[in-house]
C-alpha cells in the first residue's frame, strides 16, 4: 500500500499528553491517527466512548421527562 504524508496542528501540550498516553499501549502518534482513520472509514462516523455515553444519558433523561410529565413527583 502506498503511504502518505499528512501535517496536523495540534498544541503541544495535548501532542505531549497524548503521547505519554498512547506511550503504555505501545502506540505512537502515527499509529493512533492511522487507527483513527480506520475507525472512521469502517464505522462511517466519527464516534467515542463518552459521546455515545452522554448521548445515552440524555436520551434516558428525555425519557424520564416525559414519562414523568404532568405528575408531581
Amino acid at each position: 500500500m502506498a503511504m502518505t504524508t499528512i501535517q496536523i496542528r495540534m498544541a503541544e501540550k495535548i501532542k505531549n499528553q497524548t503521547e505519554v498516553a498512547l506511550r503504555p499501549m505501545r502506540l505512537n502518534m502515527s499509529t493512533a491517527v492511522n487507527m483513527l482513520a480506520r475507525q472512521i472509514i469502517s464505522q462511517g462516523a466519527f464516534h467515542s466512548k463518552s459521546a455515545r455515553q452522554k448521548y445515552r444519558m440524555q436520551r434516558r433523561k428525555r425519557s424520564w421527562m416525559r414519562f414523568n410529565r404532568g405528575r408531581i413527583l
